[in-house]
């Protein structure tokens, strides 16, 4: 007899369900469409491993997908492209989205949006030293929460460090944002300082990176370094 077609492999491959007689016969004796069962059968395994539990699957679960996605289900090395190929396309997307449900059921953490950027200011030295101090401030949101990232690339003077402020111009009012990181590299210092939903930059719309003494003192020092126009 000619191969049997995709569907009647495809209820040849489900357990418990009867298989013709002429499609027994068809795979007691070619080899290809035993194969191609055989690949479907094993999908159809995978889909129901576990699928009554709600915890994390066992690694032999993502070992047997991950030998699906592979290439278990593709045509084999220098084999012609038969009219079979046109149906195992799907079977592997199949197996994609089994890897995919799994990883959900068993909660792994959706991918965070990547993060907008909404404003960046170069930061002007105020200070006479030479070489001047210089660095960036940048305003990015994802998901809702506003970071801003300061990288500037002076050290501290001997025995300070770096604070970030954000300033309100009309009332000189401060508000504290952290103090800054020195780098592995030692060029330049760096941090990343989440927003208050309140906190309103259209006030505080001015960054200021001042030296601070190790003195306990929460307050600004009053020695500015660099200050950014309006963000």
């Amino acid at each position: 007899m000619p191969h049997p077609g995709p569907d009647q492999l495809a209820l040849a491959a489900l357990p418990g369900e009867p298989v013709e007689p002429d499609v027994a016969a068809h795979l007691a004796t070619c080899t290809t469409c035993r194969a191609e069962v055989a690949s479907l059968r094993h999908a159809v395994d995978l889909a129901r491993v576990d699928s009554a539990v709600d915890s994390v699957p066992p690694p032999r679960v993502w070992h047997a997908i991950t030998a699906e996605l592979n290439g278990e289900l593709t045509t084999p090395p220098h084999a012609p492209r038969t009219r079979w190929h046109r149906w195992l396309v799907p079977a592997v997307a199949a197996a994609t989205g089994l890897a995919a449900g799994l990883m959900i059921a068993a909660g792994a953490p959706a991918p965070s949006p990547a993060p907008v950027p909404l404003a960046q200011v170069t930061l002007v030295p105020l200070t006479t030293t030479a070489p001047p101090p210089s660095g960036t401030a940048s305003v990015t949101e994802s998901d809702g929460v506003r970071e801003i990232i300061v990288d500037v690339t002076e050290p501290a003077p001997t025995g300070t460090y770096l604070q970030a402020w954000l300033i309100d111009p009309d009332t000189t009012r401060l508000y504290s944002l952290g103090a800054l990181t020195r780098e592995p590299d030692g060029t330049h210092f760096r941090a990343t300082f989440r927003l208050p939903q309140s906190l309103s930059l259209t006030v505080f719309n001015t960054l200021d990176v001042s030296a601070e003494p190790f003195d306990g003192d929460p307050g600004h020092s009053g020695k500015s370094l660099l200050r950014s126009s309006t963000i």
